[in-house]
């Protein structure tokens, strides 16, 4: 298949395509097309707001880690340009099609759904999934279009328009949970009435690349070292990480507050594997097909049945240790839940954190938070002011500690004690995003909690990551090494001299146009900033965030 970009205008059921053999795709493709047309001030909900789901560069290869994708709009809950990234079955299926981007336009005038097949696209009506939630969506979409689809879709909280409401995307075992969770993006989906995307992934031959001796070269020697940096990702998933920023101090607790709890270490990938010994799950578990990182877990109930395979690092932290949480059968079912609603797990765990502190929950009390998540699921009115994030939580309950940046929710890393990672909170267009480049030890080119460099810094790895982002997984790792490998495979895959400095240019010239996008949406510069406390709150390791508002201001006019 001939590789395109497909507009599809649900208003109307027009379907476009047009050749596109440019080697961007992921993050720098779908911001690249916002950016050409989208106006930058339409309501996140206008009919007007467009939707671009862009696999990466080399998804549907035999490329490692590479079947990622990129979806962006307008978001509703930063106001700004918003990119959230997701793997599972459907980035290499679409790719498979021959779709390098899936524009979506207008508004379905009823619930709907996008059908891709070899042969055609259609919108169709899906007025009988409408109100259902993940769990319940899937085994139908199943049952109605065969078991090797990759979907998209949204839970009851995109239908809702909850700006906290994700687009949930089906794992190599069929479960709804990959997610691509930032930004409310799910929330835009349900404002175009579309329920879901399902794209066949029946007789799907693999890209091929222009140069098959060069690329598998590459590949393999790619593969070699993200194998041996990624060893106790395979072992215990993301969540080794939780004894590793713990010992930083980077570990939030209570909202953010500079505590040490030993429990936090319940939550590690080393004691939830001990766990799963006993009652099933699996560590190191693939979210998509080429994946040999291998950082998300499978996680049982005590009864031995499956709760999510989504259950990693920024999750169990922000439901878990940032609510006074240490117990993993506190935290997997609110996982699920999030799962299954269609809600992103970082902002509910911040919204949750910010309505305890107006004395509505309680720091370690698992029973008031499970009586809040009742009440989104029932939608009340104060299930829906937490479904709209920290922000609007806060500003509704008149919170002054609320932990974030351009109105999304920070992750699950304390800017305090990782500065870099503060400064990308603080500057990415993306809003409070760790994925937009976070700066941990190791791979940062200065000390974590030193004041100078910071903001170079953040800058380099912005600009690395979003490069990435047109391609893989982040968790490949930012090593000189393998962005030459990523530069030499694009160019062997698509037959154009394409250099590391190449590639590097895309994330500047993407992280240049989003600012731009943003500042045409009223947003300034002068929000570059982080929430005062962690100004003034010294750090569970005796710092501040103290990096220079002038300089967290000019960062974009600096050369990384």
């Amino acid at each position: 298949m001939k590789d395109s970009i497909v507009t599809i205008d649900l208003t109307s059921g027009k379907v476009t395509r047009e050749a596109y053999t440019e080697i961007p795709g992921g993050r720098v493709l779908s911001s690249k097309l916002l950016y050409e047309r989208l106006d930058p001030s339409v309501h996140p909900f206008d009919e007007d707001n467009i939707m671009v789901i862009a696999p990466g560069s080399l998804a549907g290869t035999t490329a490692p880690n590479c079947n990622r994708m990129s979806i962006g709009s307008k978001s509703p809950l930063t106001g700004g340009i918003k990119e959230s990234n997701i793997g599972g079955r459907i980035p290499e299926i679409l790719a498979k099609q021959g779709i390098r981007a899936l524009v979506l336009e207008g508004r379905a005038e009823r619930p709907s759904l996008v059908r891709i097949t070899n042969d055609e696209i259609s919108v169709e009506e899906a007025e009988d999934l409408w109100t259902t939630t993940n769990y319940e969506l899937y085994p139908e979409l199943y049952k109605k279009f065969g078991a090797k689809i990759g979907v998209l879709a949204i839970g009851v909280a995109g239908e809702e328009k909850m700006l906290s409401a994700s687009i949930s995307g089906n794992d190599l075992e069929g479960n709804p949970s990959r997610h691509a969770g930032r930004g409310g993006l799910g929330a835009v989906m349900g404002s175009k009435n579309l329920k879901a995307i399902v794209v066949d992934g029946n007789n799907l031959k693999m890209r091929e690349p222009h140069d098959p001796t060069s690329f598998r070269k590459e590949s393999v020697e790619l593969s070699k070292r993200i194998l041996k940096s990624s060893e106790v990702f395979t072992k215990y998933g993301n969540l080794f990480l939780v004894g590793f920023i713990g010992k930083l101090g980077g570990l939030p607790i209570n909202n953010y507050r500079p505590l040490s709890r030993p429990e936090s270490i319940n939550l590690s990938g080393e004691k939830v594997s001990e766990v799963l010994k006993l009652r099933g799950g699996t560590m190191g578990h693939r979210c998509s097909t080429g994946c040999i990182v291998r950082c998300s877990n499978v996680v049982h109930d005590r009864d031995g049945n499956y709760l999510t395979s989504g259950f990693e690092y920024e999750s169990s932290v922000m439901l878990g240790t940032n609510l006074g949480l240490f117990e993993l059968d506190e935290v997997a079912p609110m996982e699920r839940f999030c799962d299954d609603f269609g809600l992103d797990t970082i902002e509910v765990g911040a919204a949750l954190a910010t309505i305890t502190e107006a004395g509505l929950a309680e720091f370690g009390d698992p029973v008031s938070y499970n009586k809040l998540l009742e009440e989104i699921k029932n939608l009340t009115p104060l299930g829906r002011l937490l479904g709209a994030g920290a922000a609007v939580t806060g500003k509704a309950f008149g919170v002054s500690r609320v932990a974030t940046a351009k109105n999304q929710s920070l992750a699950a890393y304390d800017p305090r004690a990782l500065k870099g990672t503060g400064v990308t909170y603080a500057t990415s267009p993306m809003g409070g995003d760790h994925t937009a480049g976070n700066c941990l030890p190791g791979s940062s080119k200065v000390d974590v909690f030193a004041k100078d460099g910071q903001v170079e810094e953040s800058l380099r790895t912005q600009t690395i990551v979003t490069s990435i982002d047109m391609v893989a997984c982040i968790y490949i790792g930012k090593s000189d090494e393998n962005i030459r490998s990523l530069a030499r495979m694009l160019s062997s895959f698509y037959n154009k001299e394409f250099s590391e400095k190449d590639f590097l240019e895309f994330g500047k010239e993407t992280l240049r146009i989003e600012y731009l996008f943003n500042v045409a949406a009223g947003i300034s510069p002068g929000s570059n900033d982080l929430p005062g406390f962690f100004r003034k709150e010294l750090g569970l390791k005796g710092h501040t965030f103290d990096i220079d508002r002038e300089e967290l201001e000019n960062i974009f006019e600096r050369k990384p």
